[in-house]
């Protein structure tokens, strides 16, 4: 079929699923899938079959959840930068809970909030702790436009309990980066949420705690490790947390529930030989998957199919076609003998590709097809193949 494509791995993403689901089981945790790293329906559809909530950053996200099935009870709603229609119609939907990440956010919310509203509202703090990532992705610094700092939390529930307010903050959101994989951090922030938590003022109540998402996958290794440790991510947090003052702790993973499950198929257009390297050009590129781009990220290529059986190993410059010297997913890519024509994979596309592709240089959108592999392998064993065309 024609190149590019999406490849999503449906059976894997059902088993990463249910890892994720039985690891929340057994640590008291309510799931909610941060929409904003796979949009697809067809994966949503899976999602919702499991009982998951959603984790929306616009009105957009919302509306696509309630569109596919979720329910505005399942849905919470963050982002720094909301506008007041985005919250007005979140307000109107009932979604479960709003969080609210600065002072000014909140007054406005105070000045529409009515006592018959479902929804719930949290303060979004900014805990200032660090975590071994990429700059880009970090969001729990002290200077990040992310959530309230600490001392603004603190001021504005000593003013609302002054004020004797009618809305008061049910609880608070924490998230301080993505593609995390160390779990020490995890543990260096529920110590921070916890000294946060011991320093509120005994008289003022709440019942929800979310800390966020940001487990990690291995972009280097996937076909060997495809499954995140969701046990070892909910581990660290929970003894920090009893389960009798908090029977639930939200959590909300997104590229570690269905990032392994998406590949971009691409073909080789192009050899070219340049001093001290070949660089391969593919007819996918930075608009369908921007993270190489955006932020120098590492996906592993491999041959998905070959037209010779030419074992040689050589180095490749792997690039895409855009008009744009970014466009390349980087350097030294150790691959047999390129052909055009030959077909290679993409791995780890299942986050952050379809969902952030772009219309740059007009190239359309890549269709998508589905896999439905055998229980007991994840890779190579196709037992059905469903394409869907491109909006």
């Amino acid at each position: 079929m024609e190149t590019p494509y999406y490849l999503y791995d449906m059976n894997l993403l059902e088993s990463t699923l249910t890892q994720a689901q039985t690891a929340a089981d057994l640590y008291n945790m309510k799931l909610m899938y941060a929409i904003k790293a796979n949009t697809n329906k067809r994966v949503l559809e899976k999602i919702k079959s499991y009982g998951f909530g959603i984790d929306a950053v616009s009105i957009g996200e919302i509306e696509l959840a309630i569109e596919c099935g979720f329910l505005p009870n399942q849905i919470v709603f963050a982002g720094s930068g909301k506008t007041k229609r985005e919250i007005s119609r979140a307000l109107e939907y009932g979604i479960a809970v709003l969080h609210c990440e600065s002072i000014q956010e909140w007054d406005y919310i105070s000045s529409i909030y009515t006592n018959d509203c479902p929804t719930q509202i949290a303060l979004r703090i900014n805990p200032n702790v660090s975590v071994d990532t990429h700059a880009n992705i970090q969001t729990g610094g002290e200077n990040h436009k992310f959530g309230v700092s600490i001392r603004e939390a603190h001021d504005l529930i000593e003013r609302l309990l002054q004020e004797n307010a009618s809305l008061l903050p049910c609880g608070f959101h924490f998230h301080v980066g993505s593609q995390i994989t160390q779990m020490d951090f995890f543990e260096d922030m529920s110590i921070a949420v916890n000294r946060f938590l011991s320093s509120l003022p005994s008289n003022f109540e709440f019942n929800y705690l979310n800390l966020g998402g940001g487990l990690g996958i291995n972009y280097n290794d996937p076909e060997t490790d495809c499954m995140p440790n969701f046990v070892g991510w909910m581990r660290a947090i929970r003894p920090h947390f009893s389960t009798e003052r908090f029977p639930v702790i939200h959590l909300e993973p997104g590229r570690s529930l269905v990032g392994q499950s998406g590949k971009i198929i691409a073909e080789v257009l192009y050899v070219k030989d340049r001093p001290g390297e070949k660089i391969a050009i593919l007819d996918a590129g930075m608009n369908d998957l921007m993270r190489p781009a955006l932020y120098e990220a590492r996906h592993l290529v491999t041959i998905h199919q070959a037209i010779s059986h030419n074992q040689t190993i050589e180095n490749y410059t792997v690039a895409g076609p855009s008009c744009e010297s970014t466009d390349t997913f980087g350097k030294n890519f150790r691959l047999p003998v390129l052909q055009t024509g030959e077909q290679v994979a993409i791995h780890s596309c299942g986050a952050y590709a379809e969902s952030m592709r772009l219309d740059y240089n007009q190239r359309g959108k890549a269709a998508c097809v589905y896999l439905e592999t055998p229980a007991v392998n994840y890779v190579g064993k196709e037992s059905s193949v469903e394409m869907v065309n491109a909006e």
